[in-house]
């Protein structure tokens, strides 16, 4: 970052945080104060409230590195990564200790670690290692013999090296492990050493309890009787255990990835980038290429061949001519995470891990009991959170048709760099004939990108709670939000009927959220909250966004007659991230709605705050 002051000088500023998506390498924005160079106090200075144009953070007042707040009248973010010059000092070798090992599985430790200069660069190269084993911290006692092996360093200075120990750890109360990286590659001795042992823990006692499997149960002595009649009392029918699923061991893989420029012409399967990041074992994967379908809508195949990191060929042709357009590949996994919640027959945790996963529909339908975990509730670093990137528009990406006592957790569902716009990223609705799903529980999810609906579509489902969540939806002319008696999007279930008509919808606890109906310029046609016939809503801690004609909040009668009523919202920030003001807060196009309480709209709307027909317990105005 840079910062310019009202004399010209510039400055350059580092903040050790990340102030755009997150899902974003590269950034670019202006923004400018409402304060021409300074009648103001520099502690008034206030970043902008909320998202910029593709951005999902808030940020507020930042002080510099040196704790004094911008007195700027301009502030140009940008990527650095291409300006900050970068040098190779020569190579101190300076080992930093190795964390405890883990374990990959019982016969195997694997040890890591990272290696630098003195100056805190990292080294890099293939080196020699020792590994030696004692039963002692401090022990001259030696298990087994010398490991020697060579490994090559990431070009962070990491390394991982996987080492069998030896036999004589079984008869050790303790073992402990030295390790030796020869990075100044002069052969192995005392200056190679890392400074402590690490102590094994797991290892000796996973081998142990294999040869223990192994064992004739008939000659193991001493059995208690309630194991040596052999029938297992604790089981049964009714009485089977809750689990966990991991996504992966049902051969989930998190490796969607974006290229922003791709060219393909009508009638070629050849898709060529200059960004070079194909690899052979891409072939079979999926893919998304954006205007390269039918009348320019996206081309979903898979590739069928690999030529070069820049070229691939699909098992597709291009109906549209593409140029510089956006790419999204990696593997289907929806089949491999559909198996792995049908495979948890009496409820439990399905466990997605961390990365992207490209998916088409996840069949949580019919559902009892179940929670799908994920790492975090979208990528900020490495392998650190959870997020579901659909694969096409057709269905919605996390499907709740027909369950109960369902929770979603720590999972992020869209990208602003995905070229797909998805039906909807969560469907809750009922079942045809069936009105029983109901407690359903979002927690810290985020919803993003374009959808065709809604980021949230909540059809006849009531009972249920949204802590902590964000719903955004850059398909300006749609909602983020909708809950309803009617089906008004026509939305459909990939592997359930739903009812139709009128179905009862209310009863929402809804706290500290967003919603985001987002347009950067003009005004939108959407909504941030659209209602048709529901009762009972209750929001509290909320900001709400639109540009909307229609309002932040539409709400209506019903297909049926039902008015839209007693709903609350307390707490609420009613606002714009974009440059035009929507013209209501709340919009009533038909019907009456009952019941509002509105704390501190944050300003004037372009027309009436409240637009129809209104009864209120209370109101206030800025």
């Amino acid at each position: 970052m840079i910062r310019v002051d009202a004399v010209g000088a510039i400055t350059p500023w580092y903040f050790d945080g990340d102030l755009r998506d997150p899902e974003s390498n590269s950034w670019v924005e202006l923004t400018e104060r409402n304060d021409p160079f300074g009648d103001q106090s520099p502690d008034l200075f206030m970043m902008p409230r909320g998202p910029n144009f593709m951005g999902v953070q808030h940020f507020y007042v930042v002080p510099d590195r040196t704790g004094h707040t911008f007195d700027l009248d301009y502030i140009a973010l940008f990527g650095l990564n291409s300006m900050i010059p970068t040098h190779t000092p020569t190579p101190t070798p300076t080992p930093t200790p190795t964390p405890p090992p883990v374990f990959f599985d019982h016969s195997t430790v694997s040890i890591q670690g990272l290696v630098q200069t003195s100056t805190g660069m990292p080294i890099v190269g293939t080196h020699a290692y020792r590994v030696r084993f004692f039963d002692g911290e401090f022990s001259a006692n030696q298990l087994g013999s010398d490991i020697n092996g060579s490994i090559a360093l990431t070009s962070e200075g990491r390394f991982n090296i996987t080492v069998s120990p030896p036999g004589e750890i079984h008869e050790s109360v303790e073992v402990w492990y030295e390790l030796y990286l020869d990075t100044n590659d002069n052969g192995i001795d005392s200056e190679d050493l890392f400074s402590d042992r690490i102590r094994v823990h797991s290892v000796p006692f996973a081998q142990r309890a294999e040869e223990a499997s192994s064992l004739d149960w008939n000659n193991i002595a001493d059995v208690p009787p309630g194991f040596a009649d052999g029938i297992d009392d604790t089981g049964g029918g009714a009485g089977l255990l809750t689990g966990v699923h991991d996504v992966k061991d049902f051969g989930a893989v998190a490796d969607c990835q974006f290229i922003t420029s791709a060219s393909i012409s009508a009638g070629s399967q050849i898709l060529s980038t200059a960004s070079n990041r194909f690899v052979a074992g891409d072939v079979g994967k999926a893919i998304v290429v954006a205007n390269a379908g039918v009348s320019g809508a996206n081309l979903v195949t898979t590739i069928a061949d690999f030529v070069d990191g820049g070229q691939v060929v699909l098992s597709d042709a291009a109906s549209s001519n593409a140029n510089f357009t956006p790419v999204q590949w990696g593997t289907d996994n929806t089949v491999a995470i559909n198996n792995a919640i049908a495979g948890l027959t009496a409820g439990g945790t399905v466990w997605l891990g961390p990365g992207y996963f490209m998916v088409s529909s996840i069949n949580m339908t019919d559902a009892d009991s179940v929670n799908l975990v994920g790492a975090a509730w979208g990528i900020n670093g490495p392998d650190r959170g959870t997020v579901l990137i659909p694969i096409d528009g057709n269905f919605p990406v996390l499907d709740l048709t027909g369950s109960g006592g369902v929770k979603i957790e720590n999972v992020q569902i869209g990208a602003t760099r995905s070229p797909v716009t998805g039906r909807a990223g969560i469907l809750s609705a009922q079942i045809a004939g069936d009105a029983g799903s109901s407690l359903i529980t979002l927690e810290r999810v985020f919803i993003t990108g374009r959808w065709s609906s809604a980021a949230l579509y909540v059809y006849g489902i009531g009972d249920s709670s949204i802590w902590d969540c964000a719903f955004w939806n850059f398909n300006d002319s749609k909602y983020p939000m909708y809950f309803g008696r009617d089906n008004i999007d026509n939305v459909a279930s990939r592997y359930q009927t739903i009812a139709t008509g009128g179905v009862p919808c209310g009863n929402w606890y809804i706290a500290k959220f967003e919603a985001h109906n987002f347009r950067a310029q003009g005004p939108s046609t959407g909504s941030a909250i659209r209602m048709r016939g529901v009762g009972a809503m209750n929001f509290m801690a909320g900001l709400i966004d639109s540009s909307s004609v229609n309002g932040n909040i539409s709400a209506e009668v019903s297909n049926n007659g039902t008015p839209s009523g007693h709903t609350t919202f307390t707490g609420c920030t009613f606002y714009t991230e974009g440059d035009t003001k929507p013209v209501h807060s709340i919009n009533v196009p038909s019907g009456t709605f009952i019941g509002v309480t509105i704390i501190h709209p944050r300003f004037t709307t372009s027309g009436s705050i409240v637009n129809g027909s209104i009864t209120y317990e209370s109101f206030q105005t800025p």
